[in-house]
């Protein structure tokens, strides 16, 4: 079983590119993509709900079989 840990963070899931404003994938989609997860665990702080939220509905676009988790930190 493979699972991936990590934060959500201000670039996740897609922020906008340097070159003609283009969204371009984020840290966390860009890692997942290639690869196969089993399960994701993201970690939200109060400042990165948003993004939180946006990047598991992003990954269960992406990658309808994984189980996305979202776990609060009130930090």
């Amino acid at each position: 079983m493979r699972i991936l840990l990590t934060f959500t963070g201000f670039h996740d899931p897609y922020p906008v590119g340097p070159v003609g404003q283009d969204e371009q994938a984020g840290p966390i989609i860009s890692f997942v993509s290639p690869a196969s997860f089993d399960i994701v665990v993201l970690f939200s702080i109060p400042n990165t709900q948003e993004n939180t939220e946006a990047t598991r509905v992003a990954l269960e676009d992406v990658t309808p079989d994984t189980d996305v988790q979202v776990i609060d930190l009130p930090m």
